[in-house]
């Protein structure tokens, strides 16, 4: 099945992208796939206007928040594909599928069918859901892990924000209490070393009066690293140029 989308530069196909990025994070299911990968590419290196597209401008700049190569590596969802228009450009269509057929559903076009009780995007990321399960079943669970998005401000404008991004992402787990946490950690694989990821994208957003806030995200391991223990490791390194630190967003990564 794909995810059928009419167009990523029409003022119709971005509306289209709006309303479903409204309630969704990723195209299918609750991580990055290649589907995200090649709508990203789709809608191309910049960002639609914020103000007239806020979903899909927020979704762009989260997927790319991720390296080229964590985008390359995204796996596909087995059975389920992203389409632009008439053309499958990335996901998990199966070998041999002919788009043409009834394993093609448009999620947004008119519903023909007599039969309304099933909604196509939550079968979506059903079944989305049911074959990352099943994948995970031969194979030892991953190290549970979190991505966390944070929106950092600074005192006033005069703080340079990319050289704060580079000392932000910078930071590692060191000192007794990282070691303290790690000894009482329930999942004997997890480290200092691959506990605490920032992600190589960042970006500045406008907040009022010429000054903007800086968005990073950072991949944790779970059983050792939590929001406030990032946001006090920040504060204490950085007071002189952080006035305070909100999380935007919280999502399972494994």
């Amino acid at each position: 099945m794909s995810l059928i989308f009419a167009s990523t530069s029409s003022a119709a196909g971005l509306t289209q992208l709006n309303n479903y990025f409204a309630s969704n994070t990723y195209v299918f299911g609750l991580t990055l796939s290649a589907a995200d990968a090649a709508l990203f590419t789709a809608i191309g290196a910049t960002a639609p206007d914020a103000k007239k597209y806020p979903h899909v401008a927020r979704y762009h700049n989260h997927i790319a928040s991720f390296s080229a190569d964590e985008r390359s590596a995204a796996p596909a969802v087995e059975g389920l594909s992203v389409a632009i228009g008439a053309a499958t450009v990335g996901g998990g269509a199966k070998k041999g599928g002919d788009d043409s057929d009834s394993g093609i559903d448009d999620l947004f076009g008119d519903d023909d069918s007599d039969d309304d009780s099933e909604d196509p995007i939550a079968a979506a990321k059903a079944k989305a859901e049911a074959a990352k399960k099943a994948k995970a079943g031969h194979k030892k669970a991953p190290i549970a892990k979190s991505r966390i998005v944070f929106e950092i401000k600074p005192f006033d404008a005069e703080t340079d924000l990319e050289a704060l991004a580079v000392k932000v992402k910078a930071q590692k787990l060191e000192g007794d209490f990282w070691d303290d946490k790690l000894e009482n950690c329930e999942d004997a694989r997890c480290s200092l070393a691959e506990g605490c990821k920032w992600g190589e994208g960042h970006h500045l957003q406008p907040v009022a009066f010429g000054i903007f806030k800086l968005v990073v995200q950072v991949i944790v391991q779970d059983d050792l690293v939590g929001s406030d223990d990032l946001i006090d490791m920040m504060m204490d390194s950085f007071e002189d140029d952080i006035q305070s630190i909100d999380v935007a967003a919280f999502d399972k990564a494994s």
